[in-house]
């Protein structure tokens, strides 16, 4: 069985249990933290994120796969002491979360140069420590597939054919941004990549039309599924199949309401 990543460790995939798919146990604006820390009380926050989980956890939840990346805030440390004080597994992404904006460092630098961090997470750790993340995050929204946008598709996608890690991508069905960002990413990720054997590259779209979801308020499924549709791309194609996850529903509750597959048929995109 493969090993999953979490904040405590790596664990099997069959000791997961029932997974909350996508949900944050905190997110915030890193730049007004880091430069106005009065702005942010991490101990009210801890609470609140300890209230949520604790109550997710009531219901039957085991494990959280919590997509924070760059621009939400991401703190595995604060991670880990959600996870030690609940008993909750907690699962940490890479990646950057950006309707466009990229910071000068980025835009200054190339696709292969954003990917390179992005693997560091994935095979050494986040953030100074020995916590690695188990996926990777992207995202489109109301503006669409800008330039910015998709350089860090194909970073990710990038990432993903080096470590084999999958990818989790927030995507607008209102903007129609599904079909163009699974186009960004089954491209050809670099011209190192053509003589590699194909590399199938897991994304799991988001179904969300605005924002990220609050904690312990979203969908649960069970380790052998989730629900949103998976999509799996193949790096030698440009046209990427598509099939729907195996999906289990979970309980709900008042502060979190779980979200049921309706069994609809895996769409083919054309471009």
């Amino acid at each position: 069985m493969a090993q999953v990543e979490t904040v405590q460790g790596a664990v099997d995939a069959s000791e997961l249990g029932t997974v909350l798919i996508h949900e944050h146990v905190r997110f915030r604006d890193e730049a007004v933290a880091e430069n106005w820390p009065g702005r942010y009380d991490e101990e009210a926050e801890l609470a609140a994120a300890l209230e949520a989980v604790n109550a997710a956890k009531d219901r039957g939840v085991d494990t959280i796969v919590d997509p924070t990346a760059m621009f939400g805030g991401r703190d595995v440390r604060f991670m880990r002491r959600v996870a030690d004080q609940t008993g909750v597994r907690i699962v940490p992404c890479t990646g950057i979360y950006t309707y466009d904006y990229l910071p000068h460092y980025f835009e200054n630098r190339s696709e292969d140069q954003m990917a390179e961090l992005f693997v560091e997470d994935i095979e050494q750790g986040i953030q100074g420590t020995d916590m690695k993340a188990a996926f990777l995050k992207c995202a489109a929204d109301a503006p669409g597939v800008t330039d910015n946008v998709e350089k860090v598709h194909r970073a990710v996608a990038r990432a993903s054919l080096q470590t084999g890690a999958p990818i989790m991508a927030h995507s607008r069905p209102a903007s129609n941004t599904g079909p163009r960002q699974s186009r960004s990413s089954s491209r050809r990720a670099s011209s190192r990549t053509r003589s590699r054997s194909p590399t199938p590259v897991t994304a799991t779209t988001s179904t969300t039309s605005r924002g990220c979801s609050t904690p312990a308020s979203g969908s649960a499924s069970t380790a052998t599924g989730s629900t949103s549709t998976s999509r799996t791309i193949d790096a030698t194609r440009r046209r990427p199949s598509c099939s729907a996850a195996v999906m289990r529903g979970g309980s709900s509750s008042p502060r979190m309401s779980a979200r049921r597959s309706t069994g609809s048929r895996p769409r083919r995109w054309r471009y």
